[in-house]
């Protein structure tokens, strides 16, 4: 089996970070683009090195997945193992794919392991009390140089920050989940387009409390499951989704999942519903059912976020409001598996999570925020298309959609940022992006007219110069902009340097990373850089 381009640069960027550093890296890549296969490669060059491997991960689907994708991938390996109570298969190999929860108390029984691959790694608790720290521990007092890689297509936790801001993970060694990436990967045909429309129905949750960054599950359920505004949602779906063949559905609790399920089948949509209250048996039976075509929808209720590979999925229907970007971003990837036949996803939102946290690939992250606002409110740069109602990026003149013309509205452009919704501008025309190879980069210090000091950088592409201001000395979304340079060339976004003097000095010690490429859009008055890439 060949692995695709970008997963053979995956690859070579661990191998290049390892060349460099001795610590535990965070590989980052968008769900349906192959993550087991990037563990499947590892595990065969370690395996080609008598290397002894755990695969951990915290459900029995994923264990499976993981197994069955290395055994076809490396057919001379040595014989894997699988340890997980609920596969019912406790076997120690040299390469064992296990669980976490079968697993935490048993670290001595493996041996003496030299690398641990933790896929879905955004749910390992930075705590170092829970099973995961626990097992990790435990394999270090046996190997003090025990090493530890994680996978995930959110390399971030909704409260703590960027996952390698420790304490596990120490670095970003791979980040395919970047605005370039996406709209790479989507024109490779790699990911499905996901597309969006405003829903005639929204639920209000203004007055839903909010516990831990998050509606307070009891108090969402009771706000959302009505008989009526369901029917009214249900009545809409069947007409929007009535060419869509595989739906899946988010559910804000049992009762709803079970009262959602109900109407679907009283309109007409063969359909059932999964919880946690069910026996694995009967939630298998259920998925084979929706995989064979038995069933058009399937409501969950968290159980489908992560670990579900489904490519036919091409509506996603989301009632479930939430104020987790990582809940978001799993959400989302349900629908971003190409498959034959399927043009695209359709996501109606009656949640108002597109407002609230914005588009999969530049998901709103509060933790990067210097004045924590109230997400609960939160609002991204969105509007809606008049003539077709698809949702746009507050900046964009031309719905990519319809081509329908916005009038001009000064006040949409003071605060919004610069991505897209759903990756709308990446087809209009009036907005292009371009890779530039960066020859060289020069850094100096510079005073604006108002005295405030800004961070001056050249980059030297080829015979053209293109500069770009970071100013870590503002205030507001400059200095924000600022700690987003700062984390993407290799700092902790948790300690971001207050003077450029402080950034300097960072870059002299060689404590920053320099880019290869620069993402320049174009398009308008000056060229913006808008992202960089380590190659």
């Amino acid at each position: 089996m060949k692995l695709r381009d970008y997963q053979q640069k995956a690859i070579d960027y661990l191998w290049d970070y390892y060349g460099d550093n001795n610590g535990n890296p965070v590989i980052a890549m968008p769900t349906g683009t192959g993550k087991s296969l990037i563990i499947a490669e590892i595990l065969k060059i370690l395996d080609e090195n008598k290397k002894r491997v755990i695969v951990l991960t915290h459900v029995k689907e994923l264990i499976t997945q993981n197994y069955s994708c290395y055994i076809r991938y490396h057919k001379q390996c040595r014989e894997p193992g699988i340890y997980s109570a609920g596969i019912g298969c406790k076997k120690i190999r040299p390469i064992t794919f296990a669980g976490i929860g079968s697993v935490y108390k048993l670290a001595k029984n493996f041996g003496t392991v030299a690398c641990v691959i933790i896929d879905e790694c955004h749910l390992v608790s930075p705590k170092a009390e829970t099973m995961y720290g626990t097992f990790l521990n435990e394999l270090r007092e046996i190997n003090p140089n025990v090493k530890v890689i994680g996978l995930s297509a959110t390399p971030f936790r909704t409260k703590e920050g960027y996952l390698h801001n420790g304490p596990i993970f120490t670095d970003l060694a791979v980040d395919l989940t970047t605005t370039y990436w996406f709209k790479q990967l989507i024109q490779d045909n790699y990911l499905a387009q996901l597309t969006t429309k405003q829903t005639d129905t929204e639920y209000d949750v203004s007055k839903v409390l909010v516990r831990g960054g998050e509606f307070v599950p009891k108090d969402l359920q009771a706000t959302v499951d009505k008989k009526t505004l369901t029917e009214q949602i249900i009545k809409e779906v069947t007409t929007q989704g009535d060419n869509r063949k595989h739906w899946l559905v988010f559910a804000s609790g049992i009762d709803h999942a079970n009262n959602i399920c109900t109407c679907l089948n009283e309109n007409g949509v063969a359909c059932a519903s999964l919880d946690s209250k069910m026996t694995s048996q009967d939630r298998d039976h259920i998925i084979r059912q929706y995989k064979k075509g038995k069933l058009k929808a399937l409501v969950n209720v968290n159980i489908l976020t992560t670990g579900f590979d489904f490519p036919n999925i091409d509506l996603i229907v989301v009632l479930r409001p939430t104020l987790s970007p990582v809940l978001w971003v799993q959400m989302l990837g349900r629908g971003t598996r190409p498959a034959k036949g399927k043009t695209d996803c359709l996501v109606l939102d009656f949640a108002g999570n597109i407002k609230r946290l914005g588009p999969i690939d530049d998901v709103y992250l509060p933790f990067l925020k210097k004045k924590k606002s109230n997400l609960a409110t939160h609002k991204a740069p969105v509007k809606v298309c008049p003539k077709c109602k698809v949702y746009c990026h507050a900046r964009v003149t031309k719905c990519p959609n319809c081509e329908f013309i916005f009038p001009k509205d000064n006040k949409l452009h003071t605060k919004a940022s610069d991505l897209s919704v759903m990756g709308g501008d990446y087809f209009n025309a009036e907005i292009t992006r371009k890779l530039f190879r960066v020859d060289r980069v020069l850094y100096k210090k510079h005073v604006t007219k108002k005295g405030l000091n800004t961070l001056l950088i050249t980059y030297k592409c080829g015979k053209q110069f293109i500069t770009s201001y970071v100013c870590f000395e503002h205030k507001g979304f400059a200095r924000t902009m600022a700690k987003r340079w700062f984390f993407k060339h290799g700092g902790d976004v948790n300690n971001v340097p207050i003077t450029v003097d402080e950034v300097l000095l960072y870059i002299s010690r060689k404590q920053l990373r320099s880019p290869k490429y620069i993402v320049v859009k174009t398009g308008k008055r000056y060229k913006e850089i808008v992202d960089w890439r380590f190659e």
